[in-house]
């Protein structure tokens, strides 16, 4: 490391970038897709992100070019208003093992600092004990724990969730909501381990909403239609005029990772849906699949009432259904969604959804008396139950912890006689 030089990242990187993932992911069948951001693979995709106004990125130098790279996007725009997502550390394996990338994740770190970021997310592999050795050693705290999150040449792999938050401090509590039992499990076990306080300072409070009451007259459920859109982009826009008045996570919180910056045409297939009933459009849902990684992704979703949530749900299952092939499993099925939505988070678990991550703080709305902030779960609709912790999270107790709630939770006898139940409910 000492004959390496720290410093941002310049567009004439943008090939040794891409070659060093490259070789990081290298495989004999499979080196172009298995990363989870195929765009990073080539330069003229690393050039793009890197010339994007809210990415951040630096890179180690040695004497025979970049041996390192690290990047991060950066949110100042509402409700993430500054949230920052790092992605990929990648070190050459002829440098690795002599600090440069506990360095590179530090000068990220302190550059996202530097601009005022408030909370700072990263998605840590778990065969990687080193990556989680960083974050752990730069003051990160374990969110989430995801048991089937990223296929690589060596089989499914189990991705750790972890943050950095502002501010640090306890502030007293007010008008705290009711959660229903999984996502209360989750967030008991983050109070046990004194991850996070969910409650900020005055005007910065977590959780200030009472439980919602249905907004909106209750559409009877046998008028309700929901079919498939050729245009995502028509139902975005759709969703987006009914933010405000939305019944159903207004709108669903998608991060702001930056898998969707570039497709790869081949492993990215989007999907949506609109719902009416007597004419009149009353939700949307838009999804994007990851072919390789097994994974469902519901990014803007907006509906008028329960009852249309109900029915948008089950067809993103029915979808998510025909996806399996014989002898594979469907795929996971994810959603983001705020603290606050009491009646989608209950929806959820009633369908068999397992809470994996809890983020918190992640959202920032402006109120009359003052911004606040919200927490955001991760809900996930798996189709087998894991059965162990990676021995890399067992080493860190937080977050060994938050792996155990999650698994024992998937591992709940009542889980497929909840699913089974849900459907049959739908059903009638």
């Amino acid at each position: 490391m000492n004959s390496c030089v720290f410093r941002p990242a310049r567009l004439d990187d943008a090939s040794a970038i891409a070659e060093l993932f490259r070789k990081s992911y290298a495989s004999a069948t499979d080196s172009d897709i298995a990363y989870p951001y195929p765009q990073l693979l080539s330069p003229p995709g690393v050039r793009a992100l890197m010339s994007r106004a809210n990415v951040l990125w630096r890179v180690a130098e040695g004497p025979q070019g970049v041996v390192g790279s690290f990047g991060s996007v950066f949110s100042c725009q509402p409700p993430f208003v500054n949230v920052a997502e790092p992605f990929g550390l990648v070190v050459d394996a002829r440098a690795r093992r002599q600090g440069v990338g506990a360095r590179l994740f530090q000068e990220i770190l302190e550059a996202l600092k530097a601009t005022g970021a408030r909370v700072i997310l990263s998605d840590t592999r778990t065969r990687e004990a080193g990556g989680i050795a960083i974050v752990r050693a730069a003051g990160f705290e374990p969110v989430g724990f995801v048991p089937w999150g990223h296929r690589t040449p060596g089989g499914m792999e189990a991705m750790l969730y972890c943050a950095w938050v502002l501010p640090k401090k306890d502030a007293p509590r007010r008008d705290e909501i009711v959660l229903p039992p999984r996502a209360l499990a989750l967030r008991r076990c983050f109070e046990a381990n004194r991850s996070f306080a969910f409650s900020g300072e005055p005007g910065l409070v977590s959780l200030p909403l009472p439980t919602p009451v249905e907004p909106h007259e209750m559409i009877p459920p046998s008028i309700i239609r929901v079919r498939g859109m050729e245009s995502v982009e028509a139902t975005v826009s759709l969703i987006q005029t009914m933010q405000g008045r939305s019944g159903f996570s207004q709108p669903l919180v998608h991060l702001i990772g930056i898998g969707g910056l570039a497709k790869a045409a081949d492993r990215f297939v989007e999907v949506a849906f609109v719902a009416t009933a007597r004419g009149n459009n009353v939700g949307g849902l838009v999804a994007s699949f990851d072919c390789l990684d097994g994974r469902i992704r519901v990014l803007e979703a907006a509906s008028l009432g329960t009852s249309v949530t109900t029915a948008l749900l089950s067809k993103i299952e029915e979808w998510r259904d025909s996806r399996g092939m014989s002898g594979v499993h469907p795929p996971t099925l994810v959603l983001d969604v705020r603290a606050d939505e009491v009646t989608l988070l209950t929806e959820l678990e009633r369908r068999g959804y397992i809470p994996t991550t809890l983020h918190p703080r992640l959202l920032m709305e402006t109120h009359a008396d003052g911004p606040k902030c919200i927490d955001v779960f991760r809900y996930e609709l798996l189709a087998s139950v894991p059965s162990a912790i990676p021995d890399s999270v067992r080493v860190w107790p937080e977050a060994c912890a938050i792996a155990k709630c999650v698994i024992e939770t998937c591992q709940d006898l009542s889980l497929a006689s909840t699913i089974d139940a849900a459907h049959e409910s739908d059903r009638e």
